[in-house]
């Protein structure tokens, strides 16, 4: 039986394991706010259960639609003066 993405081992742990791959600034800022006694399970849990704010900017004249965390200000930033720039 096969189950790509788990490691082969993972039956004798009692876990099936998955790896991501992320920016290492977003896993910076994770890092960060994940708590020393939560496991990264856990942390993933409580970002699930409490996901961060999304604001969505629409251009009145366009059909196109930017979502970005509000965490993530420098983005916002960077996004609106893009827009005011045209």
């Amino acid at each position: 039986m096969e189950n790509h993405g788990s490691t082969p081992w993972a039956g004798l742990m009692g876990q099936d394991y998955k790896t991501m791959r992320v920016p290492r600034e977003a896993w910076e800022q994770a890092n960060d706010a994940k708590q020393d006694k939560e496991t990264w399970g856990e942390y993933l849990q409580r970002c699930t259960d409490n996901p961060p704010e999304i604001t969505e900017f629409v251009e009145r004249e366009s059909t196109t639609t930017v979502q970005l965390e509000a965490t993530e200000y420098s983005k916002i930033a960077d996004e609106l003066e893009r827009r005011l720039q045209r």
